[in-house]
């Protein structure tokens, strides 16, 4: 994923005396090895990590809570997620001034260890956003952003270099194939890149969808985005993300998200998965 044959490398070894009796005693040391190889092999094997789940602080979330998850197996990072609680889709507004939306800012667990994200927020969408006839519908933007919160607040039309940082483009090779980005930016986001195949950009009704977000030319969140409507359908799917070839900094990066409904505990994942590191 060699092959290696103990029985051969074995007889090799001790049957080549000549004569029955020699080769009855490799026999019994061929069978005497084998075991011993076996017993090694059960105590020397090396034992898995066990899987450590860390949630962050809960949030209200309309009628239910909202709560990060990281979890981690020794020191790699296994899945970070954002859980929300069964009624957390319920008691949402309906309505909100044109071009906004209601954030929740979800703390990471104090325990987690070093994350590519510093903030993780979730962007209710009542009414949705442009495009038209396309995303203006209900639905959450997941934002697990790789700047501080500071560094957010600063994207602003207040800021003299704003137009010039919007406008700067990110190198090919930081931006995903197949990836474009929107002509304008958004206060506190920076500049959104959807995926130009993506089957809502094609006519179909949108679901979900993977987005990642640039400002000064550098990427600066990456966005699972999903409808209401799609979440009540409790959806339990993983859907692979399509990566760019480099990253603005050294860590673990996603290559999966999935989406998953909990009977047990009555709880939805929006989750980003299958880590890989990257440099």
């Amino acid at each position: 994923m060699s092959q290696f044959s103990p029985r051969s490398s074995v007889w090799n070894r001790f049957g080549r005396t000549s004569g029955l009796r020699a080769t009855s005693v490799s026999v019994v040391a061929l069978v005497g090895l084998a075991l011993a190889g076996l017993v090694s092999c059960g105590a020397d094997a090396p034992t898995a990590a066990p899987v450590e789940i860390l949630k962050g602080s809960e949030v209200t979330f309309g009628n239910g809570t909202a709560r990060t998850e990281v979890r981690v197996q020794g020191t790699t990072v296994v899945s970070v997620a954002v859980v929300l609680s069964e009624n957390a889709l319920e008691g949402l507004p309906t309505q909100l001034p044109p071009m906004t939306s209601q954030e929740f800012i979800l703390p990471l667990p104090a325990a987690a260890p070093a994350l590519v994200f510093s903030q993780v927020a979730v962007n209710w969408q009542p009414v949705g956003h442009p495009p038209m006839n396309i995303y203006t519908v209900p639905h959450f933007d997941v934002h697990f952003y790789t700047i501080t919160a500071q560094q957010r607040d600063a994207i602003t039309p207040a800021d003299p270099t704003f137009a010039a940082k919007t406008a700067r483009q990110p190198a090919v090779d930081a931006l995903p194939a197949g990836y474009t980005l929107d002509p304008a930016a958004v206060p506190r986001m920076g500049v959104h890149a959807a995926a130009s195949n993506a089957p809502e950009l094609q006519g179909a009704p949108f679901a979900s969808t993977f987005v990642y977000g640039f400002y000064d030319g550098g990427m600066i969140f990456l966005e699972p985005m999903m409808t209401r409507a799609f979440l009540l359908g409790r959806p339990d799917t993983t859907i692979k993300i399509i990566t760019p070839a480099k990253y603005p900094r050294a860590g673990a990066y996603p290559t999966a998200y999935s989406y998953k409904y909990d009977a047990a505990t009555r709880e939805r994942r929006i989750e980003l998965r299958d880590f890989v590191q990257r440099q």
